[in-house]
């Protein structure tokens, strides 16, 4: 999705705040949703795996998508449950 709409890309890898008109915005979180689930999935998986526990390139990819990507931390905070496993790792997740 990334690919075919590059104007999104500073949404989740350079900081950028959300749009302000609705359409925009609404594409924005729609993708946020999608990458928290893909985070909180990969970190699920990496805790049930114990041969996963050198694999700190995921933990960093988290952490690095988490700090340049305020939709993701604003989907994240507006629904903690939804994805227990970044809101346990990242209590203070705020948009």
């Amino acid at each position: 999705m990334l690919f075919e709409n590059p104007q999104y890309i500073p949404y989740f890898y350079a900081g950028h705040s959300l749009p302000r008109t609705e359409s925009e915005r609404l594409r924005i979180l729609t993708l946020a949703n999608m990458f928290a689930d893909s985070l909180d999935y990969g970190l699920l998986i990496k805790s049930l795996a114990p041969e996963t526990d050198n694999y700190e390139c995921w933990d960093e990819y988290v952490e690095g998508m988490l700090a340049n990507a305020p939709a993701i931390r604003f989907v994240v905070s507006q629904h903690p449950t939804w994805w227990p496993s970044l809101t346990n790792r990242f209590p203070d997740i705020s948009p």
